[in-house]
């Protein structure tokens, strides 16, 4: 019921002030938990479908009296794409048209449409600051209380949520060697620890490269508390995500600061309690390479790997083109291909079996334009770093409760504070 009035409050407050209701709703995201509003048969509305379709029509309504975006969105092919595989599948998914295409409009609004509005409405620099104070803030708590989820091993608003979802979230079992696994505000330690990756890479960098950061010493401190809340989430995907994102500081601008060299005293000063507190995450990250620590401690080998990606091929048999749907898994008849394909895990698996052949292409070609077309088109290393450092986690493993929104609002930050958006010409505006 709270995440529901909250969710109803954000829309009323968006009807008096657009703008910045709709930058509380990207922050609420970070936290919430969609609820149903009601449902007729297989079409149902949730909040997230809600929120998304009336910020979208208040936009259009108003679309003449914000300031224009010098370029057309730059990712407007590839989401097209996107979109269309979604549609499509729902004529062949396994669990009928009707299901389908509400999950699949729910995803299109959510994680396209969504992101569409975002380039069109965040343009000037203090959208940007407006919203990194929000976000900073309640990255804050989620530190401070994820801190003290895990060593109490309590977690209220996860039950409250696991109590929302009718017990469809799971939890991971701390008994093994691993332990417990922080989760904070999330649904799963993979997507909080990527979080707190992104937050913590992302607010350095702005500290290093800038002379101004909005709420200074609580960003700072914020991005620092994220490092150990990372490690004691104890997901080998999201150190490896942070490890990658950490090589946008890897050029000569950076590393001629005396912010860079600042950083790094303070890491060395503070090195016997990251190492004292990551000594199990080394081990965990051992596990991607060597068969003995994968028994050791728990996570797909590759062996595994490999026989996931058998059975897989031979479940997208019945649907090879155009996939069984996101629902699939619920009308499958179990099997030995089912036993084997364990999670589904990773980026292409899931594609491979939700919307076949024509998925996994718009994909590539959402991947080629986020790693590589677009950077260069800019000229913003960044986000060609910070993009490939997500799609090749996401390539090895499932990135379940991670805020994909929070990713392109950083993306979208370098694109337009680099000089090629600022002063390039300017672009004919049409529908996108």
């Amino acid at each position: 019921m709270i995440f529901t009035v909250m969710s109803l409050l954000i829309l009323l407050y968006g009807c008096i002030n657009f703008k910045k209701g709709l930058i509380l709703f990207f922050v609420y995201q970070l936290f919430w938990y969609s609820t149903l509003v009601f449902q007729v048969s297989v079409l149902s509305l949730n909040t997230s479908i809600l929120l998304t379709v009336v910020f979208c029509f208040l936009y259009i309504l108003n679309k003449k009296s914000y300031k224009q975006c010098k370029y057309l969105f730059p990712f407007r092919l590839p989401f097209i794409l996107v979109i269309s595989s979604y549609l499509i599948t729902c004529f062949f998914a396994i669990s009928g048209f009707g299901t389908e295409f509400t999950r699949s409009l729910n995803y299109i609004l959510k994680d396209y449409i969504l992101i569409w509005l975002m380039w069109n409405v965040l343009e000037d620099e203090k959208d940007f600051e407006y919203l990194f104070k929000c976000i900073t803030l309640v990255i804050l708590f989620g530190c401070v209380y994820g801190l003290v989820e895990y060593f109490t091993k309590t977690n209220p608003i996860l039950n409250f949520k696991i109590l929302l979802s009718s017990g469809t979230i799971a939890v991971y079992d701390s008994s093994g060697l691993r332990g417990y696994r922080l989760t904070s505000y999330f649904e799963h330690p993979i997507g909080a620890g990527m979080v707190f990756a992104l937050y913590s890479t992302f607010t350095l960098y702005l500290w290093i490269s800038k002379k101004s950061l909005p709420l200074k010493n609580i960003s700072l401190l914020t991005a620092l508390l994220c490092i150990p809340c990372l490690m004691l989430t104890k997901m080998r995907s999201a150190m490896l995500f942070f490890i990658i994102t950490l090589f946008i500081f890897f050029n000569r601008q950076i590393f001629c600061k005396k912010k860079t060299w600042y950083l790094i005293l303070m890491i060395l000063f503070l090195s016997p309690v990251i190492v004292y507190i990551s000594k199990d995450s080394i081990k965990i990250l051992l596990n991607l390479f060597t068969t003995n620590k994968s028994m050791e401690i728990g996570g797909s080998s590759l062996s595994m790997r490999i026989n996931q990606l058998t059975a897989i091929l031979n479940i997208m048999k019945t649907s090879p083109i155009f996939g069984l749907g996101e629902t699939f898994r619920n009308y499958l008849i179990r099997s030995s291909y089912t036993d084997a394909a364990l999670g589904y895990e990773g980026l292409w698996f899931e594609q491979a079996v939700m919307h076949g052949i024509y998925g996994i292409i718009t994909k590539i070609i959402l991947i080629y334009y986020t790693v590589f077309k677009i950077p260069k088109k800019f000229k913003v290393k960044e986000v060609s770093v910070i993009s490939a450092a997500y799609w090749l986690v996401y390539t090895f493993s499932s990135i379940p409760s991670f805020r994909t929104f929070y990713l392109w609002i950083v993306i979208f930050y370098f694109i337009k504070n680099s000089n090629v958006y600022k002063f390039g010409k300017k672009e004919m505006h049409g529908k996108l």
